[in-house]
């Protein structure tokens, strides 16, 4: 791809390290039906772990789809966050950091279910044994500036989510806030509804927030107009705001 043209892209998917997912969404399940529903690029968000990352990353290979390396951190205020990166290197130091300011709870899976760890051909590796369904020991504004001094995109989630969507915990973006991009989920999207005042200077982007392998089908995308699928290529696109021409929701 030497030319810009559109692709389609879910940049906020869990796998079944996430306690809340279900337990059919391994990295290659992920990957697998991804690449089915039509999909050029994805990136895995598991909350507050990236042990998942590689083995979609290394599953995409094998089908011929970008993972961008990600993780969903909870932060103190209850904030959801995106945050991706270039590569898998740039996500273990931040993966080490946020592991780190997790407070030691043990999961108790009756409670909030399994977080299984997987190798890329749907192998059981383990069970992660700190609960990852809580906030991390950190705030969203540091958050935002370690992402960003790794190089990587740091998203709030779900922005209008009343469970830890920033708009409907903090009740507004703070404008001092280095973000470039938004998300809305896509039950929420509805471009009448938006301010304007978010529209007109943020990126919105439309993520499936994927815990079942349906919600990899459901519409709509956000298809990104870059010149080619690779994790730095797509970030780019996101690090600059207002690119209302090529970050679209279809």
């Amino acid at each position: 791809m030497s030319e810009e043209s559109y692709i389609a892209v879910d940049l906020h998917i869990h796998t079944a390290l996430s306690p809340c997912a279900s337990a059919e969404l391994t990295p290659l399940n992920v990957v697998k039906h991804a690449k089915k529903s039509g999909l050029n690029a994805i990136a895995i968000t598991d909350h507050n772990s990236s042990l998942n990352v590689l083995a979609a990353i290394e599953a995409g290979k094998k089908y011929n789809l970008t993972v961008i390396p990600g993780m969903e951190v909870e932060t103190i205020e209850g904030v959801h966050v995106l945050t991706l990166f270039e590569n898998m290197n740039l996500l273990s130091q931040f993966n080490k950091i946020i592991e780190a300011l997790l407070p030691n709870i043990s999961n108790n899976t009756e409670v909030f279910g399994y977080q299984t760890i997987f190798s890329k051909n749907n192998r059981v590796m383990g069970e992660y044994p700190k609960l990852l369904a809580q906030s991390a020991q950190i705030t969203l504004e540091k958050v935002v500036n370690i992402v960003l001094s790794l190089g990587g995109v740091p998203i709030p989630s779900h922005i209008y989510r009343k469970a830890n969507g920033i708009i409907s915990v903090l009740g507004f973006i703070p404008p001092n806030l280095c973000v470039s991009t938004l998300e809305v989920h896509k039950a929420n999207y509805n471009l009448a509804n938006i301010e304007e005042s978010l529209i007109s200077h943020y990126n919105i982007v439309v993520n499936s927030d994927a815990h079942c392998i349906q919600d990899l089908y459901t519409e709509p995308f956000t298809a990104l107009k870059v010149t080619d699928c690779s994790p730095k290529c797509i970030l780019s696109k996101l690090k600059s705001k207002q690119n209302f021409d090529e970050v679209v929701v279809v």
